[in-house]
């Protein structure tokens, strides 16, 4: 959009609302809704008025302007997950690709980690909790919440040598929808910038009907270039994805260009 923008002058784009209903078999990235999609126009400097449709394919004019018209619509995605692969019970090694896989097999494997961020995030938890991690890592929250009476619950997309990892690969449908015991926190530090389906992860994190402590690195693109960050997000893109998604949410702490946020499920 940004470069689109770029040429100041009248754009005609379409835009599958329902792709990932019509068009399983094609390989698309990143779907959207209809408010972040106004969003997001908004954010690259245009104004958007429908001109027409062909069958779920809307076409949008959109005009070059200086400032930002568009209304953004509320309300919470309410679509059902029901076609996601259930990963709870997958504690061994699969054959898939992940954004900059390669790369990070090899740091995991040096066992690369994030003490800071994770110190800063493990404060956030309270006593006796169950605690759902998605990209777990070196699994250092674990270590940090020793002690505390807490149940760690650890999902990654590559094998660890402790056999409780669930291996699940996010950018596959994999989620672990049906893990037992139900969790009471679920964290997501470090993971969500290299999630292709953003909208889709929101919601299965809000599936859980719980608090989610959640981080992201609106540089990653910058800082983390070996890791293949994919669809980096505006903060304002941002904040509109999670109250879609059905959560409010609010900083509390960053550690250099990562936020912290913790969300909190809305009444739906």
């Amino acid at each position: 959009l940004r470069v689109l923008r770029s040429f100041s002058t009248v754009v005609i784009l379409t835009y599958n609302f329902q792709a990932r209903v019509n068009m399983t078999r094609v390989a698309w990235v990143a779907p959207l809704t209809k408010s972040v999609f106004a969003t997001m126009v908004s954010d690259a400097g245009f104004t958007v008025e429908i001109v027409g449709r062909e069958h779920t394919n809307v076409i949008y004019k959109l005009m070059p302007t200086m400032e930002s018209s568009v209304t953004v619509p509320s309300g919470a995605t309410t679509a059902s997950l029901s076609f996601l692969v259930d990963c709870s019970a997958n504690h061994s090694r699969s054959n898939f690709h992940v954004a900059g896989g390669e790369v990070w097999s090899d740091m995991h494997k040096k066992g690369v980690a994030w003490p800071t961020r994770a110190k800063m995030i493990a404060a956030l938890i309270p006593p006796n909790s169950t605690v759902l991690d998605f990209g777990c890592g070196s699994m250092q929250t674990e270590h940090l919440l020793r002690g505390v009476g807490s149940v760690y619950l650890p999902v990654d997309a590559f094998p660890r040598d402790d056999p409780r990892v669930m291996t699940c690969n996010f950018n596959a449908g994999q989620y672990p929808v049906n893990v037992l015991p139900r969790p009471t926190l679920v964290l997501a530090q470090g993971s969500y910038e290299y999630v292709l389906d953003k909208m889709l992860f929101l919601r299965v994190l809000r599936s859980f009907s719980t608090v989610v402590i959640m981080t992201y690195n609106f540089q990653a693109n910058v800082d983390m270039k070996p890791f293949t960050s994919v669809a980096p997000l505006t903060k304002s893109v941002f904040a509109t994805m999670v109250s879609d998604a059905g959560f409010t949410v609010e900083i509390v702490g960053q550690e250099g260009t990562n936020v912290i946020y913790k969300m909190m499920p809305t009444t739906r």
